[in-house]
């Protein structure tokens, strides 16, 4: 099985949390290797011991989680595309509670509506071959009771100029966050307050203008991202770095017929835009 991206992050953080584990049982224990714990803690809930030896299998797995570096391309890390053995990881998650099901499942609605939409907001411009952004995004929200950490995971169009968007969004107090502490999966696990996984659709203007349209796995409500301001390389047709969306669920109620004051105007941003930014670390 070929694992998204969105869900191969889904099993690194997984994984980071099985090894912060070990790190600690074995921290007083001379001589111990924590990844090798790993190899074999999945082996013993799975059967499926990972590559032919215990040096290799723990080697392949912590390159999995934390990359690696290749002299030919400095500075980038580099991530295992799709090992075999990851369905073996995904079950081994699931057993431990790490991971529920239903956060690795992927979108297969019909998206004929989206190819529609496509070809409708690109009609009319002919020799546009502008192709919608991929890789992970990151955004860092404060609302009024805490912090939003997010994700948001941009897939390779296919042959539609239709791309697939993973959010991924984690919660936080405003007295436990610490941005420093966001790749420590057991402070994680001990301070995250909500979690949720949603899946959706992008397509691109010929301005350059990218839709995003999103449903809440829990709620089933929808909800679109629209946006307003991105990096000026990318408006005029290089990568893109930088963006803010405007993020729209619902119109807000007006309380009086025609209640349009500026008070209720200035709520339609409040905590609306958010500026997300290309997480250079994933870049392959």
């Amino acid at each position: 099985m070929a694992y998204s991206d969105s869900q191969k992050e889904l099993l690194r953080q997984g994984l980071k949390q099985v090894h912060s584990r070990y790190e600690d049982l074995l921290e007083d224990d001379e001589g111990s290797n924590s990844w090798l714990s790993v190899r074999e803690s999945i082996a013993e809930v799975t059967g499926t011991e990972i590559a032919s030896s215990p040096k290799n299998g723990q080697e392949r797995i912590r390159q999995f989680v934390e990359g690696y570096t290749d002299k030919s391309k400095p500075g980038v890390r580099l991530y295992p595309k799709n090992p075999k053995w990851l369905t073996d990881v995904a079950e081994y998650l699931i057993d431990q509670k790490i991971l529920m099901p239903y956060e690795l499942e992927e979108e297969t609605i019909d998206y004929s509506a989206f190819i529609k939409l496509s070809g409708q907001l690109n009609s009319g411009q002919e020799g546009n071959d502008s192709q919608i952004p991929t890789g992970k995004y990151i955004a860092i929200t404060n609302g009024e009771w805490g912090y939003d950490y997010i994700e948001l995971f941009v897939h390779k169009a296919n042959s539609n100029g239709i791309s697939r968007a993973v959010e991924v969004r984690r919660k936080f107090s405003k007295e436990d966050f610490d941005e420093n502490k966001l790749d420590d999966f057991e402070w994680q696990g001990e301070t995250l307050k909500d979690h949720h996984n949603n899946g959706g659709w992008i397509v691109q203007t010929n301005e350059r203008t990218l839709l995003i349209f999103m449903k809440d796995k829990i709620s089933d409500s929808n909800y679109q991202y629209i946006s307003s301001a991105a990096s000026e390389n990318y408006l005029l047709g290089g990568e893109l770095n930088e963006v803010v969306f405007f993020r729209q669920d619902m119109p807000l109620p007006l309380f009086d017929e025609g209640d349009l004051s500026q008070g209720n105007i200035n709520r339609l941003g409040k905590n609306n835009f958010i500026k997300f930014e290309l997480d250079a670390s994933k870049s392959q």
